[in-house]
């Protein structure tokens, strides 16, 4: 009899199947008032656990045509529990029987079974009722085959289900009786649609009726909405279960001719066809038993709806059962798969084609089918796992089965034979099995990706589902983070699941994925987190039977994991087991028999086994073994005589391969066996044998492993890497005291390999390794890139360049060495950089190159420099280099600074690339790295201890952990608050993070993984601003808006003290002291408390020197002083025990300081501001140290020195976190620029000067031909807003936010007029005779001053954004914001009267407006993202709206001659309009990185200055392109330029003048609408032209810009030279001589 264990019961006594049926209970109750027939259920139970429940059946008596299967012992107690079912409340427990089954069984043996149901009281004490129960039981057999086993249970609960739907009331009786409708409605499908009018007008009134199905069905309570578009589904429904109940009858037909169909088994051609018939029906009730697991009518067709391809699916299902059985009857050989359902919503969707291969996949973790257990050999614990598997799907079924045993046991023989099975039924989501041999591949990190892959090979939905999650977020599909990945990569693709049936993952040795602490994260999520998936998902997990592994699966509270040890399996069956397969292994050895008898050798090898099953497979190898001197019956011998368990059994295997006296042997052994536990992943003996010292045999490796063939595989193939069998036998090498003689010592062996790897790299790395043909492309979007890598990259070349730097950390530094990687970093740096990018290797190209460094120990200086030098490099150009493999050669280099000692070295071979006429620098800027993720502003941002990672928390909500030295995010976004999290600080060693936020919540989660370990913590009333914790990190102190401070236990979350009051305002700011004792806090009372952290009372203070909040406090690292930042824009250092100033007033910053923090050492000061600079000053002297940082573009919120004090981490408000360089440098500065947002540039009158206003409190004028400085106005003390030349050029007028207007002389800058006081100015304009002066201020007011009397003479009229007519007549303006400022009037500008309006038609804010210069049209825009063009006589539209910006536009303007109207807009472009026609005839031009606020034509209309508050000014060349002379035809040679671009020349012949053309060539295409997208400058079809560094990227000409002011924030003005620049198919003529 077979064997069957279900979960939970016992494995100890013979076990049986039984079979019940038949089920009938009579003398129900009746239910509800007055008494009416019920509905009922029974459930039934063994031992405890719940085994089946049969469907609801109605009336008195009630009866069950149900079958049901069950492993049973002899002791076991077989329950029936009696339910009444309702459709509200929870069902009512009627009462149950008891009995031991072998009662049972001998009671069913001469018929029915009968019992009185029994019901306990409240004592406990059972009573008999007059209820009765009666049902067969009889034991069974069970199938011989695997997939007939699945086929039983399958099978018989898709008939089920399906009898059920057939049987079952429909809620459409419910329905009638509540609304009177006709019962023909419901006894007849057709009549349906006569009926559907009347009955949809009243169905609204069902939705409550129809709610009470939502339990049974997730979408009845869409009802309403749902069945008011399909009637016609309804009446099609009757016909569906109609082609059910055929295809039902079908199955059965052909599942019955298989039972019958012994005698054609035994026929080998016919073997397949009948498994596919197996697997087939398998499939097909799997199908039935979903289909109809609503059990009514209605309910099932509105599941069924959705799907068109259910009909088809049916059809399909038919066809091929009809196909396999006139197969198998005629004996024909069949090629043809099973056909599995997946109801699509849409075929389309299997097009869904979006590249994955970024992702984490680990190569080679899949099952390996001969790996499995032989066949006939575990059959009991098969049986068990693939009962439990179709177990139908239900809460109550545990989600993991967890098989548990020693090394050699047997565990993962059964995990490859389970995922082969249900892997050739396609219910295999995904295997993947670990190895402690080739953790760098098979990792934790892997395996929620490589899951999430493999299931979107199964299922259609689930890719298209995975593919939207993943797209466009390229750090998201590489995280690190197992937390996010099943997230985002399991749950949320598991919503779109539709795969019908169950679905199996495999995950094999989970204590081979690395140490307790790597493997901490994917235990904990499989232990908690697996209930959350779909109910038909299984996860078989195998292990040793590891503490942390044990404790993580026992102690989860939610009953979803059943435990298996491999050592309750009985010994007999255990035995039988390796009977088997000890005779399957060694039958044919006919010595063996002739030696020992009546298979005698079998017997003493089990015995010798002690039920191991790895001692026997490594024995029998050993055995079949035909190398060397030993007959099979000699090893036998030995091993009987000297290896009793797994150690001496290894000693025996190598000792008959290995003479411990042979020192030539030994030798060898050891070396080669050093080497290949030393590498960082298994490599094959190719790869082993390339990477041998040089004085080695070529053949030493496989001499040595040749003879492994029964520890190792991969022993007999060049190709294959090589692994041990099993782990036990590299646990065994690497123990001295078990291994003695064939010891291995792996770490004597890293300088050989790190030689070897060197030696490597330098014959086989080269320029375009891979043969690219474009350098347009990504990576990721190479043709066949697969292929190339296989071809080019050979497998010791990829280790080589991935581990070189592991293996030399761990050698002595030697000037044999040095040399080598001297040459290597000046030969082959570059084609080094190839490979690892191809790898997705340049997140770690930094760390190995930091490697070198460490290795180095500062001995070589020259070396050292050269290795910081391409640290930077790697750390600034590592986007593109990791994006694009050409652009290490054609953007990297070509943007480095000149002084570069990696760009000195390998600039000069690159003689075609791009060339930087302005813009290059001389070093590297002190802004290192930009890290960009976030999808608004970082609040907040901490370094780790060991300032490796960097947490941040922004607005959006989340917080992320990234890599400080490549900028990845390893960790989220981790997601929880509801509210802007508005702080973040790691614990002292790193593990945890603490974070709070304005949702008044406190939380606590693992640095590594991203789980909540504690929280939200709630205490306080209002916003939590700071957090911290303490420095022995047990605790937390939380400072917020509700002016209290709070400290907390980080293990428990409970407050343990506070609220601490005393402060009069929000707490901002807080910190621990070094020593734990005190805490500092700043508030918006303007003071700072010391308080003592174990009592909660203030011991210094109130500390009063701001005059104004204080936003910022930090503790020296000696505990001695703190410093602070408030509103009042200062610093002040205090005494930290007395709460004296010792330093400041610091002065320098313009607003307010929000940040600040010492140095470890304590002699700086780092600070940001509101102002978006950071500073650095002397914590002695109070001295800047130097120039401030700038390249924030918001207000910088957080601080922090790394722990050397080398560099700096900020965060701010423009969604970044920027690394900068700590060390005194030349900073790149604005070289004369805005160092603010420009808001207004204009040109004077006759084209040669521009005058801007910015929020730097400047009015600038500048040379427009050259853009050199001519004068900087200063006097305004706020934000300057707009600026105009009066029309002679003589005079300038500012407005500016100090609400004062300034009339100045443009020659000598002298105020000529003014202050003028009004309200905050945002619109001047001169008249057009110069003597009056037009104001708009923000307080909606519109002024007309006299220049001479500065006196107002119109006004104040209510209005906005008001413009002269050019006769200075009259003036336009929009409506006050008040009432909406969509509206425009036309005043008398004598007198202030309206005379046209009001015009109406923009929907938005009306944000610029201005008249032709002919007078007759008006042009206005808005924040609706229009401009209109009115007639400004009678105020009508005469143009528009004009549609094309894609944000607020901000300014519009005419040309001079009123045929061209110019744009500009918050979507950061300009747009040129054909004032007639409305088209756009030039642009949109592209190159401002920022917002753009002002656009202006020059008097001659051919050119146009634009103003941004990426803090530039650029000049637009937009004179039109015309040909103005050709075609010039009948040249024979080639035609080019002129070096100065004016003029063709033909090869031979005369010059030809031509109209001035661009400075860059068409070919480069590169051209001013040119999109800028994360750095990469891209064409019109989004290829790839070139990569930019932030530096050089908000100041870089477009080919119209004849000018740029400025280079943005901590950037350059910036203009290429592309003459010679090569990209595209041509781009490896870069480098012609490499």
């Amino acid at each position: 009899m077979s064997t069957v264990i279900s979960p939970g019961s016992s494995a100890t006594q013979a076990i049986s199947v039984v079979n019940i049926k038949g089920i009938k209970c009579q003398q129900l109750p009746g239910v509800g008032w007055p008494k009416r027939q019920g509905n009922f259920y029974v459930k039934l139970m063994l031992d405890g656990h719940f085994k089946h429940k049969t469907i609801v059946a109605r009336g008195n008596p009630a009866a069950w045509t149900e079958s049901f299967y069950i492993g049973v012992i002899d002791s076991s107690v077989f329950e029936c529990r009696i339910y009444a079912h309702h459709t509200i409340g929870s069902d009512d427990f009627i009462g149950g029987t008891s009995d031991r089954i072998e009662v049972l069984l001998a009671e069913g043996a001469t018929g029915v079974v009968t019992r009185k149901i029994g019901k306990s009281n409240a004592h406990k004490d059972i009573h008999k009722t007059s209820i009765s129960i009666e049902f067969l039981i009889v034991a069974i057999n069970m199938p011989a085959s695997a997939a007939s086993m699945n086929l039983n249970q399958a099978v018989e609960q898709g008939k089920i289900a399906f009898n059920v739907m057939k049987t079952a009331p429909s809620s459409l009786g419910r329905i009638q009786e509540a609304n009177n409708i006709s019962t023909a409605v419901i006894g007849n499908a057709n009549s349906v649609a006569g009926a559907w009018d009347p009955f949809i007008e009243k169905l609204k009134i069902f939705t409550d009726i129809m709610d009470q199905i939502s339990g049974v069905h997730p979408y009845a309570n869409m009802a309403w909405s749902i069945l008011s578009a399909v009637h016609k589904i309804i009446i099609t429904q009757n016909d569906r279960d109609n082609y059910v109940g055929r295809l039902v009858e079908v199955m059965d037909d052909v599942y019955s001719f298989v039972q019958e169909a012994e005698p054609i088994k035994k026929v080998e051609s016919n073997l397949r066809i009948i498994e596919l018939i197996e697997e087939q029906t398998t499939e097909c009730a799997y199908f039935i038993r979903d289909y109809a697991m609503n059990t009514n009518f209605w309910t099932r067709t509105l599941k069924n709806s959705f799907g068109s391809t259910v009909d088809s699916a049916i059809k399909n299902y038919e066809d091929r059962f009809k196909e396999l059985k006139t197969a198998l009857q005629d004996r024909a050989t069949l090629q043809t798969r099973f056909t599995v359902s997946r109801i699509l919503d849409n075929l389309q969707i299997l097009t869904m084609d979006f590249d994955l291969s970024d992702m984490l996949y680990a190569k080679g973790a899949r099952f390996d089918p001969a790996k499995g257990c032989l066949p006939g050999t575990r059959k009991d614990i098969i049986n068990e796992i693939c009962e439990w598997v179709n177990n139908p799907n239900g809460k109550d079924v545990p989600r993991i089965f967890l098989l548990t045993g020693v090394a050699g046991s047997g565990k993962s023989a059964i995990a490859h034979t389970i995922a082969r099975l249900f892997n050739q039924l396609e219910r295999l989501g995904s295997s993947y099995c670990f190895d402690r041999a080739d953790q760098v591949n098979r990792r934790p990190s892997n395996l929620f990706v490589t899951i999430a892959l493999d299931i979107a090979h199964l299922d259609c939905h689930w890719k298209t589902s995975l593919c939207h999650v993943v797209k466009g977020n390229r750090s998201l599909r590489t995280t690190l983070s197992a937390t996010e990945q099943f997230e985002s990569f399991i749950l949320e693709p598991a919503r779109a699941l539709t795969t019908i049936g169950p679905i199996v993952l495999v995950i094999d040795a989970v204590d081979e994925s690395g140490d307790e602490a790597s493997r901490k994260a994917i235990i904990d999520i499989l232990a908690k987190r697996v209930s959350d998936l779909p109910l038909n998902f299984r996860v078989l997990i195998t292990a040793r039977p590891e503490q942390d592994i044990v404790d993580a699966f026992d102690n989860n509270r939610h009953g979803h994991v059943f435990r298996k040890r491999m050592d309750s399996i009985d010994d007999v069956s255990n035995e039988t087991d390796l009977t088997i397969f000890i005779e399957a292994q060694l039958s044919d050895i006919r010595s063996l028999e002739l030696e020992w008898p009546n298979k005698r050798w079998c017997r003493m090898l089990i015995e010798s086994s002690g039920g191991h099953f790895q001692w026997a497979f490594t024995a029998c190898r050993a055995i079949k073994d035909h190398r060397g001197a030993l007959r099979p019956t000699e090893r036998l011998s030995r091993f009987l005589s000297s290896a009793r368990g797994l150690d001496e059994l290894y000693s025996e295997v190598l000792g008959q391969a290995f003479d411990v006296e042979d020192f030539v042997s030994m030798s060898r052994f050891k070396l080669v066996m050093g080497r290949i536990l030393a590498t960082k992943e298994p490599l094959s003996i190719s790869a082993h044998s390339e990477l041998r010292d040089d004085d080695d045999p070529a053949d030493l490796v496989e001499l040595v492993v040749s003879l492994l063939g029964s520890l190792m595989s991969g022993v007999n193939q060049q190709d294959v890497p090589l692994r041990a069998l099993h782990t036990s036998f590299l646990d065994f090498l690497t123990d001295g005291s078990r291994s003695k003689s064939y010891f291995v010592n792996p770490s004597q062996h890293n300088r050989s390999l790190a030689l070897s790897s060197l030696r490597v790299m330098e014959s086989e790395l080269r320029f375009n390794i891979c043969g690219l043909e474009t350098s347009n492309l990504r990576n990721a979007n190479v043709p066949n890139l697969a292929a190339r890598l296989e071809k080019f990259i050979t497998p010791h070349l990829s280790y080589g360049c991935r581990f070189w730097t592991n293996h030399l950390l761990a050698t002595a530094y030697d000037p044999q060495i040095l040399y080598t990687i001297n040459d290597f970093l000046h030969s082959r740096l570059l084609y080094w950089l190839e490979v690892m990018s191809f790898v997705n290797g340049i997140s770690i190209a930094s760390r190995m190159l930091l490697s070198l460094l460490e290795w180095n120990q500062n001995e070589n200086e020259d070396m050292a420099s050269f290795v910081k030098d391409a640290i930077r490099f790697v750390a600034v150009f590592g986007p593109p280099i990791s994006q694009s493999v050409p652009h290490i050669y054609l953007s990297a280099i070509p943007f480095a600074p000149k002084k570069s000692l990696v760009a000195q070295q390998y600039l000069p071979q690159l003689t075609n690339t791009l060339c930087l006429k302005m813009g290059s620098i001389d070093n590297w800027p002190v802004g290192i790295a930009v890290f960009e993720g976030h999808t608004d502003e970082v609040r907040s941002c901490a370094l780790s201890q060991d300032s490796k990672h960097i947490v941040s928390c922004s607005s959006d909500k989340t917080i992320r952990v990234w890599d400080a030295e490549s900028g990845v995010i390893v960790v989220g976004p981790l997601q929880g608050h509801t509210d802007v999290v508005n702080c973040v600080s790691f614990s002292p060693d790193g593990r945890r993070i603490v974070s709070g936020s304005s949702d008044r919540t406190i939380r606590i989660w693992d640095a590594e993984n991203g789980d909540v370990i504690r929280g939200p913590l709630k205490g306080h009333k209002h916003r939590i601003n700071s957090v911290a914790f303490s420095p022995g990190g047990k605790r937390i102190v939380s400072g917020s808006d509700d002016w209290t401070i709070r400290i907390w236990d980080v293990e428990t979350g409970k407050s343990i003290m506070g609220p601490l009051r005393g402060h009069a305002d929000s707490v901002i700011s807080i910190a621990f002291s070094p020593d734990g004792t005190r805490i500092v806090s700043g508030s918006n009372d303007w003071t700072i408390r010391f308080w003592d952290a174990e009592t909660g009372t203030v011991v210094v203070g109130p500390l009063k020197g701001h005059t104004y909040p204080v936003r910022c406090v930090a503790f020296s690292h000696d505990g001695k002083r703190v410093v602070s930042g408030a509103n009042d824009e200062t610093i002040l250092v205090w005494n930290a025990q007395t709460g004296d100033i010792v330093l400041g007033p610091l002065l320098g910053h313009a607003e307010t300081v929000d940040c600040v923090a010492f140095s470890p050492d304590g002699k700086r000061i780092v600070s940001g501001s509101f102002d978006r600079t950071i500073r650095i000053w002397d914590a002695e002297t109070g001295a800047l140290v130097m120039e401030p940082l700038e390249g924030h573009t918001y207000t910088v919120n957080s601080v922090t020195f790394t722990q050397d004090g080398k560099r700096i981490v900020s965060c701010a408000n423009d969604r970044t976190i920027r690394i900068w360089d700590a060390e005194p440098r030349d900073i790149i500065g604005h070289l004369g620029g805005h160092t603010d947002w420009v808001e207004a540039a204009v040109f004077s009158r006759d084209g040669k000067r521009i005058v801007s206003g910015s929020w730097d409190k400047t009015v600038r004028v500048w040379d427009a031909e050259t853009g050199d400085a001519m004068g900087s106005l200063q006097g305004h003390t706020d934000y300057v807003n707009c600026v105009a030349f009066s029309q002679d050029r003589k005079h300038i007028v500012s407005g500016s936010d100090d609400k004062t207007i300034r009339v100045w002389s443009a020659d000598t800058g002298d105020t000529i007029v003014g202050p003028l006081a009004t309200s905050s100015v945002n619109s001047v304009v001169f008249s057009p005779d110069g003597k009056h002066i037009l104001a708009g201020t923000f307080d909606d007011r519109i002024r007309i001053w006299d220049i001479e009397s500065g006196a107002v003479v119109v006004g104040p009229l209510q209005g906005r954004v008001p413009a002269f007519s050019q006769d200075g007549k009259r003036i336009v303006s929009s409506e006050p914001l008040d009432t909406g400022s969509r509206i425009i009037h036309i005043w008398d500008a004598e007198t202030g009267n309206k005379l046209v309006g009001p015009l109406q038609g923009h929907t938005d804010v009306v944000t610029s407006i201005a008249f032709s210069h002919d007078n007759k049209c008006i042009v206005s825009s808005s924040s609706d993202l229009t401009i209109r063009v009115w007639d400004a006589d009678n105020g009508s539209l005469v143009l528009g709206p004009l549609h094309g910006h894609t944000d607020v536009v901000t300014s519009v303007a005419f040309s001079p001659d009123s045929t061209h109207i110019v744009s500009a807009s918050h979507d950061q472009t300009i747009r040129i309009w054909d004032a007639e026609t409305g088209n756009v005839v030039i642009g949109p031009l592209e190159g401002h990185t920022y917002i753009i606020l002002s656009v202006a034509f020059s008097q001659d209309g051919k050119r146009v200055v634009s103003g941004s508050s990426d803090h530039t000014i650029r000049v637009w060349d937009v004179e039109n392109r015309d040909i103005i002379i050709g075609p010039l035809e009948g040249h024979t040679g080639s035609v080019t330029s002129s070096d100065d671009r004016k003029c063709v020349v033909p090869s031979g012949d005369a010059i030809i003048p031509v109209s001035s053309v661009f400075d860059d060539s068409p070919e480069t295409k590169f051209g001013d609408s040119s999109q800028l997208d994360g750095g990469w400058i891209l064409d019109s079809s989004s290829a790839l032209l070139f990569w930019v560094p932030h530096w050089n990227r908000t100041g870089l000409w477009r080919p119209r810009n004849s000018l740029v002011i400025g280079g943005g924030a901590g950037g350059l003005s910036t203009r290429l030279d592309l003459r010679n620049f090569v990209h595209g198919d041509s781009w490896w003529q870069c480098a012609p001589n490499l």
